[in-house]
């Protein structure tokens, strides 16, 4: 099955304003169960003309219409924050895939998404 939930430490449960609880949630998706998710790489430049990087970021390019994803209203341009609770905010699209497909072997995988 899959589902949304708002992911929040613990220690901050109580708390009524919390920007994890408003603009990041977490997608789970069992073993088997196929995202239907493309990713992209999302490069921002300090100097576009000389290519200096000042971040870079993973996005939701494209969601599949039969995948679990979509049943979800997975936004596109939405950022992949954290793959089974493992930051990614540093890796590249090819990685990160890598890693959501090593998790989906291994039983299961939770993608924690900032809204765009």
């Amino acid at each position: 099955a899959v589902f949304v939930r708002q992911a929040m430490p613990p220690h901050l449960a109580h708390a009524v304003s919390y920007a994890r609880a408003t603009d990041e949630s977490d997608l789970v998706f069992g073993s088997g169960e196929a995202p239907g998710l493309r990713l992209s790489q999302l490069n921002i430049y300090l100097d576009p003309t000389k290519r200096i990087d000042a971040s870079s970021r993973v996005i939701i390019a494209d969601v599949l219409p039969d995948g679990h994803a979509a049943k979800q209203n997975v936004q596109l341009d939405s950022i992949v924050v954290a793959v089974n609770g493992a930051n990614v905010e540093l890796d590249t699209a090819p990685a990160v895939q890598a890693k959501i497909d090593d998790a989906l072997r291994q039983g299961g995988v939770t993608l924690t998404l900032k809204d765009p």
